[in-house]
């Protein structure tokens, strides 16, 4: 059998081995690809030597790597237009703050304004937001640029597009708005759970900002709130000098993250019931469960992109672009998201089958 082709290598992988027990291949480490993506020789964590790698054995054809390449596509198209519309009115919303009020969110213990600020703080803040999001942006184009730069090493993983973070915002956009309207519709139809759509009659600017707030804010007081920061209390008592890596996640998905990504989402979708009500929690829960895996497994930025791309889906009527138009890609994202949600569900069986193998904790926090 070819050692490319062996079906034990990942099992051996993700109980922490460094060798597979079956055909001795060496294996990546779960920070193996960030090292590998920052053009490294070597893993700083294992120590694996890149540049010996085994020649690479591409199959032909694979459904879901061509699916989630469009999808990754079509969802790049959008998070375009979405930083047009974040750039071409940026200024305008600095201006239009100068005399605003604004409650900031916070989820724990429950759903409250824990301060306002206003005028020139609150102006402060939308710089904030447009640089996180700007970093995110110069993220993913970075990892995408180093992806197609790395397809010329002959090195396996550096071939993969299915561990690039575009690929799986591509795949998870599409499916968590086709999984949250049905569920959304099928609460509502069958259960007779309250919805209730917030006031979103308010200025476009007003809007814009709101919505950017929600795609950051959003972010750090659940996935990093919850499950960065107690990693990170992990690795200060461990006396860890790379605690400082946690917070913005990209640490490889182990039993205790997983746990932590789902009392996240939980928090999350809860969070989401004052404005919406019940009806809203499992949608917006389903949503943190792929927000989180993003965060955990390639990064911060991801995450954010995902909820971006999701709140700025109208970006393209905010640019002067046609209703119409807007509505035939929304079209186009929902049906690729029926296709998503069976590709996702096959992987996700893998993923559960394995789960056992996976390492109780971070590499790292052992």
């Amino acid at each position: 059998m070819n050692r490319a082709d062996c079906p034990h290598c990942e099992e051996y992988r993700n109980a922490g081995y460094m060798y597979c027990g079956k055909c001795g291949k060496l294996l990546d480490c779960f920070s193996c690809n960030s090292y590998r993506y920052g053009n490294a020789g070597h893993c700083g964590s294992c120590g694996r030597p890149f540049h010996v790698t085994a020649p690479p054995q591409i199959k032909s054809f694979s459904f879901t790597r061509i699916f989630g390449i469009i999808a990754a596509i079509l969802t790049s198209l959008f998070l375009i237009v979405d930083a047009v519309a974040l750039y071409v009115h940026a200024s305008d919303i600095f201006l239009f703050l100068s005399d605003k009020m604004y409650g900031i969110l916070i989820l724990i213990p429950y759903p409250y304004t824990f301060t306002v600020i206003s005028e020139t703080l609150l102006q402060l803040y939308w710089l904030f937001l447009v640089a996180v999001l700007t970093l995110c942006f110069i993220k993913l184009v970075h990892e995408t640029y180093l992806y197609f730069k790395n397809r010329k090493q002959k090195n396996e993983e550096s071939l993969k597009i299915e561990k690039t973070g575009i690929y799986w915002i591509g795949l998870l956009w599409p499916a968590t708005m086709f999984l949250q309207i049905v569920v959304l519709y099928a609460a509502i139809l069958f259960f007779g759970v309250d919805f209730t759509v917030p006031d979103m009659d308010m200025d476009q600017l007003a809007l814009m900002f709101v919505l950017a707030d929600a795609s950051v804010w959003e972010e750090l007081i659940t996935r990093v709130l919850i499950i960065g920061v107690p990693l990170l209390l992990m690795a200060l008592a461990k006396g860890k000098t790379d605690f400082w890596k946690y917070p913005l996640g990209g640490f490889g998905v182990d039993k205790l993250s997983m746990g932590l990504i789902v009392i996240a989402a939980l928090v999350f979708g809860y969070g989401h019931e004052a404005g919406w009500g019940m009806a809203k929690v499992i949608p917006a829960f389903i949503f943190g469960l792929a927000a989180g895996y993003l965060f955990v497994e390639y990064g911060l930025y991801a995450a954010i992109l995902l909820h971006f791309v999701n709140d700025y889906v109208s970006a393209y009527t905010w640019l002067g672009g046609s209703e119409a138009v807007l509505g035939i890609g929304t079209l186009a994202i929902l049906a690729v998201g029926v296709l998503a949600t069976v590709v996702l569900a096959v992987k996700m069986w893998g993923f559960l089958k394995d789960f056992k193998n996976r390492p109780p904790y971070p590499k790292g926090l052992e």
